[in-house]
């Protein structure tokens, strides 16, 4: 049996569904609140459209493709990673110095209500146990071929940190 490895965890994955069936985090401590100034978490095509909604115009020339997650299938009798591979994920551009093109002059977000998934429903202080299905769940979402279809239409991100190893 398999089962996908995301970051440092075994789990199973989560059935994909369009709407996040979690709640959006409350944090907005000065260390979640500068995540902004490195650039956006990843979004889903449903967050593209709520953007747009938002905003009242097109955000495609706003996205970049972000090499994403690395990810690994384990095998659970051996815990061995049996296969490693990358899920690109779809970001918001960045302005000079990595800031997030929707955070405004006094570092508040003009798009909070409908931030991206991976902006409204992580924090940097969740733990691993909550982190871990909603990384499956935006996992799932990624993999859809509606996303990786725009994802390979896009732009790439070019200065990108790298991610930690499997």
């Amino acid at each position: 049996m398999r089962v996908v490895l995301l970051a440092w965890e075994v789990a199973v994955i989560i059935v994909a569904t369009t709407d996040p069936p979690f709640e959006r985090t409350v944090c907005a401590c000065s260390e979640c609140a500068s995540c902004c100034t490195r650039g956006s978490g990843p979004l889903t095509l449903e967050d593209i459209d709520n953007i747009e909604r938002h905003t009242g115009e097109p955000i495609v020339d706003k996205l970049q493709a972000s090499q994403g997650t690395l990810v690994g299938e384990v095998d659970t009798r051996t815990r061995e990673v049996v296969r490693k591979y990358w899920v690109g994920s779809i970001v918001l551009a960045t302005v000079k110095g990595g800031r997030c093109i929707f955070l405004d002059e006094d570092s508040l977000c003009r798009i909070h209500e409908v931030a991206p998934f991976g902006c409204a429903y992580f924090d940097t202080h969740m733990p691993r146990r909550e982190a871990l299905p909603r990384g499956q769940w935006l996992l799932a979402q990624q993999q859809r071929p509606s996303y990786q279809a725009l994802l390979s239409k896009l732009p790439k991100v070019t200065d990108e940190r790298p991610s930690r190893p499997l």
